[in-house]
């Protein structure tokens, strides 16, 4: 019996403590009406910075899944000029040149096999290459250029048409090495149709009335610009012949099945590069086709001598292979890194994605709006709990007596709080 005396009672307090409550908020319209404006700012700068990371994070999660991975193996030059300066900065010691040539001249190019050995790795998903080589024309084929006679006169005169330059790993041109700054043409070769990204992704196209070469076909067929084909009045199915820019009498005939247009054109100047360098100089074709000129350069080398510095050089056209690596997700790319470490790959080489640098590059923006978003909630939540604080305090100041009364009445404090609690419940809800 008494215990059921007990909880009524508290159930009638429970009752009377909500009742005074709405009673009092009722009586203290103007400090309600501020609280409900505080509640309803801080819900609704809650609501958008949530919104806003959020959004952001699915952004990214979004855009990474869709996204096509690519890498690529290439010499670690940074790291090789940290071993020479003995990882410190320049200083007035000067910098060891011989040194820098004889590390540079011991660092060769991957192979192809090596690059396909990568390839076998459990995280590649694809494989690709291009082989690029620079060639002259005869006089029936023509550069696309700018320039007049004379000027290319003095450019020829000036730049010599010796070959000897030094190599560069990973992207180091040869045949004449260093050929491509003075040369007419760039020769690029596809290893397969998802080599060819340009035309791909819509930057070039060919044009209607010829054809692409067939996929690792060995037979010497190619595609030039529309311009160079304007340029020197061709038409598909005839031949052009290409020369060794070391030996003009070794001489390549290729035949043109098709035109191609691109985009790249219109943004290239050709005052500040080699004419070789120019989109609408460059000649595409099987890569398979192009190795197999390589292989026929190599067969009738023989070795040449600068007569100003006497540096002997292999006359052979040689070319630079740019080999990718596509990857499901980012987690098979980290995995190819280690993977290629446990094939062989020396540590003097890097493996870096394009396609990860610029889509960490993108994120700056949204991450940046993300974390402000993060900072303008953190100060609205903490402003309006010190307001919330400041007003019930004052609140509580102004109602000592009821405060008093409702203690002399038998009521515990916790419960008067609890009262004062609901008063900012109710307020906030509504």
């Amino acid at each position: 019996m008494m215990y059921r005396r007990m909880k009524f009672r508290e159930r009638k307090m429970i009752m009377y403590i909500i009742k005074n409550a709405l009673r009092c908020i009722g009586r203290s319209k103007g400090r309600n009406v501020l609280i409900s404006i505080i509640a309803l700012v801080i819900a609704v700068s809650a609501c958008l910075g949530l919104s806003i990371r959020q959004a952001a994070e699915s952004a990214k999660e979004s855009t990474l899944a869709e996204l096509s991975i690519t890498a690529t193996i290439s010499y670690d030059r940074s790291s090789m000029m940290n071993d020479i300066m003995g990882g410190g900065a320049p200083s007035g010691g000067g910098f060891d040149r011989d040194q820098f040539k004889d590390m540079m001249g011991n660092a060769s190019s991957l192979t192809l096999e090596e690059y396909q050995t990568y390839a076998d790795a459990e995280s590649v998903q694809d494989f690709y290459y291009t082989l690029t080589a620079a060639f002259n024309g005869n006089d029936d084929l023509l550069p696309v250029t700018d320039e007049t006679e004379d000027e290319e006169s003095d450019s020829s005169s000036g730049q010599g048409g010796f070959g000897g330059g030094m190599g560069f790993p990973g992207g180091s041109f040869g045949g004449g090495k260093g050929m491509f700054s003075s040369s007419d043409f760039s020769v690029i070769g596809y290893s397969s149709d998802s080599s060819m990204t340009a035309f791909i992704d819509g930057t070039a196209s060919v044009l209607e009335g010829g054809t692409m070469f067939e996929e690792c076909t060995t037979e010497k067929e190619c595609v030039i610009s529309e311009e160079l084909a304007i340029y020197n009045d061709l038409a598909v199915g005839d031949t052009i012949i290409l020369t060794n820019p070391s030996v003009e009498t070794e001489t390549y005939e290729l035949k043109i099945v098709g035109f191609y247009t691109s985009s790249a054109n219109n943004d290239f100047s050709m005052s500040m590069f080699g004419k070789s360098q120019d989109p609408a100089n460059q000649i595409y074709m099987s890569a398979a086709a192009l190795q197999a000129v390589l292989d026929a350069s190599d067969e009738v080398s023989t070795t040449i001598t600068d007569e100003n510095t006497g540096r002997e050089s292999d006359s052979a056209v040689t070319g630079s292979i740019s080999a990718t690596y596509v990857f499901a997700n980012t987690d098979k790319y980290y995995a190819f890194e280690e993977e290629v470490r446990t094939l062989g790959l020396d540590d003097s080489y890097t493996v870096s994605s394009a396609d990860l640098t610029a889509f960490e590059n993108s994120l700056t923006p949204l991450n940046t709006l993300s974390t402000m978003a993060g900072w303008f909630l953190i100060v609205i939540l903490i402003i309006g709990a010190i307001i919330l604080v400041v007003l019930n305090i004052f609140n509580v100041r102004e109602r000592k007596y009821e405060v008093g009364v409702l203690t002399a009445m038998g009521m515990k404090k916790w419960k008067v709080a609890a009262q004062f609690m609901c008063e900012i419940l109710v307020v906030t809800m509504i």
